[in-house]
């Protein structure tokens, strides 16, 4: 069912764009709006394909590494701003203490 209301939208959207094109300068012009609009859309089917394909082939294991070290580097970043008084070294002076035991949290 979904497969058939995609082909027949797609078939409209086509037919309703010949019917549209008018006999004057502007071919050039309503053809490249098809193409951006073709290839948008195009981009997008084919971007969300292979992004599910991927997350089911293991992507996980690349996301849950990058978002935990989102976590806790904002976490350390955020404890260290608000209860951060001891310094943690003489090389990264702004650091501390505090935030580099609430990034280990």
């Amino acid at each position: 069912v979904h497969n058939a209301g995609s082909y027949c939208l797609w078939v409209f959207i086509v037919l309703r764009f010949v019917t549209g094109l008018r006999q004057s300068e502007l071919y050039r012009y309503q053809l490249s709006q098809l193409a951006g609009c073709v290839l948008g859309i195009l981009i997008l089917i084919v971007q969300s394909c292979m992004g599910l394909a991927n997350l089911r082939a293991g992507l996980l294991w690349f996301a849950l590494p990058l978002v935990l070290v989102i976590v806790n580097d904002s976490a350390a970043y955020f404890f260290g701003i608000t209860v951060g008084r001891t310094p943690l070294t003489s090389l990264s002076p702004k650091k501390t203490l505090e935030g580099f035991a609430g990034g280990a949290v």
